[in-house]
Parts: structure tokens; sequence; C-alpha cells
């Protein structure tokens, strides 16, 4: 796997998360990897999904991590991973 895959791969899963339709949704690492699989069908090596996610993990950045949360796909009680849904501003 060379490291500019695993780089767009990270990426990529930061994009996934900012996309409206995933703010506030929590997935297991198994789950997110078939879904960044899926929506982007060859775009990555498995392997390059799998080392990014597991380094999202570790460092989540501005994701957040929630141990034994139940996941959004599986519905397991597992390490989730994902963005929480931002609240609208209110005008002062």
């Amino acid at each position: 796997m060379a490291l500019d895959d695993k780089d767009f791969a990270w990426e990529d899963l930061n994009g996934f998360f900012r996309r409206r339709g995933e703010a506030g949704k929590f997935y297991c690492a198994a789950c997110l990897v078939e879904r960044l699989s899926q929506r982007r069908v060859g775009a990555f090596p498995r392997v390059a999904l799998q080392a990014a996610v597991a380094d999202a993990f570790e460092r989540p950045g501005s994701l957040r991590v929630k141990p034994g949360a139940p996941c959004e796909a599986c519905k397991k009680r597992r390490h989730c991973i994902g963005a929480p849904r931002r609240e609208p501003s209110t005008p002062p």
C-alpha cells in the first residue's frame, strides 16, 4: 500500500462524515470500511481504507469515538466513530 493511498483514503473518510446524511451517525470499523468501499468502488485499495479507519480510531481529530455505542449499520454495540450532529446556530 502506498502512503498516498492511505492519505487519500483518510480524506475520503473525513468527507464521508461531512455529508449531511451522515452527521450524527456512528459506525464500527468493519461497517465503515464496507460503506466507504461501496461508496467509491475501486477508488482505494481495501487495505488503504482499513488503515485509514484504524488510524481514525487512534487519532480521531474532529471525529468522535464512542466506546460501546450501537453501530448505525449493524446495530451491534462496538467502538464506533462518527461526527457529532452540528446544532444550527441561533442569531444573537
